[in-house]
This record gives structure tokens, C-alpha cells and sequence, in this order.
């Protein structure tokens, strides 16, 4: 990010920019870059900041890794909830285990309401006790 007289760039990786006037009037922002940043914005929060394209890309690599941890980041179980109790299970090595939906259900009865990222950190918690 750039000032240039009371203007910003904002810049990906890949070169797409674009110039804004008060980085802190959220009106001011392009779309791509309000979507992937929290408020009030402050340079030193910003890491890196990603086009849509670039974000794209991310997601898909996110959504190919054998990490759940990477998975529920991109939004993975958002388009496939389906699959987290599946997935859950095999992650933390249950499968085929007699207890493995037993504890799957503890788990999310005690980490639902706050996301998948609680759910899995509970049945984690729980392998432990169980194997």
C-alpha cells in the first residue's frame, strides 16, 4: 500500500492494483479488498492483501489439502457440511473405531456453536481418552 497525496494503492502479489482516496472511508474500497479484511483497517494489520484471482487460487489449494485445519479456514465445510463429521473422524485417526461417532457427538454438542475449527479442537481433545 502506497500513499500518494491523501490516495492509496492497493496492490496484490500478482500486480493488480488499485487507487483509493481515505484508505479509512470503507466506501472508498474496492469490493476484492473489503472482502478479505477486517475493520478499522491499519497498515501494519496488513500482511497481504490478494485479489480475487489470487484469493481463488488460495481457496483452491486450501480446499485440496489433507489438513482439516486449512479446509475449515478456506470454507471448505460451508459448501460441504456433509463431509466435516466424515472427515473429522478420519483426521484424528477414528475410523472404524467403536466409539468414533460417540465422540464425534460429544464433540460437537460441546464445539458446534462456536464453528467446525471448535468441533474438531474437541474430538482432537477426546482421541486421547478413547484410544
Amino acid at each position: 500500500m502506497i500513499k500518494e497525496n491523501n490516495s492509496f494503492t492497493i496492490s496484490c502479489k500478482c500486480g493488480t492494483s488499485e487507487t483509493v482516496s481515505k484508505l479509512d472511508d470503507i466506501r472508498n474500497l474496492p469490493n476484492w479488498f473489503i472482502d478479505c479484511h477486517s475493520f478499522p483497517v491499519k497498515k501494519e494489520y496488513i500482511k497481504e492483501i490478494l485479489c480475487p484471482k489470487c484469493t481463488e487460487k488460495r481457496r483452491k489449494k486450501m480446499y485440496e489439502s489433507k489438513n482439516m485445519h486449512d479446509k475449515i479456514n478456506a470454507g471448505y465445510y460451508k459448501d460441504f457440511p456433509e463431509k466435516f463429521a466424515t472427515d473429522a473422524i478420519e483426521f484424528v485417526g477414528l475410523t472404524g473405531h467403536p466409539k468414533a461417532d460417540k465422540a464425534y457427538s460429544y464433540a460437537y454438542d460441546r464445539g458446534h456453536s462456536s464453528g467446525y475449527g471448535e468441533t474438531l479442537s474437541y474430538l482432537e481433545e477426546l482421541v486421547d481418552l478413547i484410544k
